[in-house]
């Protein structure tokens, strides 16, 4: 498939899970999932995106999951913002190499993101829009520290160690300031003490 017509699933309103990978699709526009309203997973793996419409996704009203792994984007598209369930991001091996490849929009409307999938990615620079994460969601913050330590970003920039202890430690710091509304918890403890050991090579 490299092209599809619009409004091809416009009578498939039940379809909850939808594979288009491996396929050479280049472009999407809202246009190409017009009555997919129930889909909860959409895969576009391996295929070589070249433009995706800033509403692509618009009419995915139901999205849950979302892979866009290995399809050659420099920056995770700000259409994905139209889809604010969305769990599951998956753009692992792609072309994500600076700060601006993670645009603050994404993980601000995001913000029910269990999992967020960079691995492969030549990442050199740390994206601020990180910071944007809830430190609520703590698996999704522990699952990112340890993929980062795989990408370039780890040891070309030394600092990103420290901005991820930073981040945890303005959690910790909300807990024993805030008992009540929060309880500090070992794991977070021990990931915090782990990164603040990072601390002298920036």
């Amino acid at each position: 498939i490299t092209l599809f017509a619009p409004h091809t699933f416009s009578l498939c309103t039940e379809l909850r899970v939808l594979d288009l990978s491996h396929n050479p699709i280049e472009e999407l526009s809202p246009e190409n999932f017009v009555g997919l309203t129930s889909l909860k997973s959409l895969t576009l793996s391996h295929s070589p995106l070249h433009s995706i419409a800033p509403f692509a996704f618009l009419p995915l009203k139901s999205l849950k999951t979302l892979d866009l792994e290995a399809t050659n984007i420099t920056a995770i598209p700000l259409a994905v913002t139209q889809n604010c369930g969305l769990t599951h991001l998956n753009v692992a091996n792609n072309i994500l190499h600076h700060r601006a490849s993670l645009p603050a929009e994404v993980i601000a409307l995001l913000s029910g993101l269990t999992l967020l999938k960079l691995d492969g990615n030549p990442l050199t620079e740390f994206p601020p829009s990180l910071f944007l994460l809830s430190t609520d969601n703590f698996r999704l913050i522990r699952q990112l520290v340890q993929t980062m330590t795989s990408l370039p970003v780890w040891t070309e920039e030394p600092c990103t160690p420290y901005y991820w202890a930073m981040h945890l430690r303005n959690r910790l710091f909300c807990k024993s300031t805030f008992p009540v509304s929060c309880t500090c918890t070992e794991n977070e403890n021990e990931m915090s003490n782990k990164l603040q050991e990072y601390d002298q090579h920036c």
